[in-house]
C-alpha cells in the first residue's frame, strides 16, 4: 500500500505500525475522491486481516483451558 500511495505522491511517516497504520492513512487519501474510490476497499481488506491475525496470534500464544487446568 506504501507503493500505491507513493505513486499519487504521499509519502507515509515510517512509524505507521500494523495497529495505527489505518488511522494515519485514512485522512492522507480522504482528500482526494480518486484515490478513497481505489484505496478504501484495499484499506478495509487490510483491517480485515490485520484483525484475523490478531485474533490467531492471541489464541496460539494462550494455552487451550483444559491445557491450563491440567498443567497447573
Amino acid at each position: 500500500m506504501r507503493g500505491l500511495l507513493k505513486i499519487f505522491g504521499i509519502r507515509l511517516p515510517k512509524t505507521a505500525k500494523h495497529g495505527s497504520f489505518d488511522g494515519v492513512v485514512r485522512p492522507m487519501i480522504e482528500m482526494d475522491e480518486v484515490l478513497v474510490h481505489a484505496m478504501l476497499p484495499l484499506l478495509d481488506a487490510r483491517l480485515v486481516l490485520y484483525q484475523h491475525f490478531l485474533e490467531l496470534d492471541r489464541s496460539v500464544k494462550r494455552p487451550p483451558v483444559r491445557m491450563r487446568s491440567t498443567c497447573a
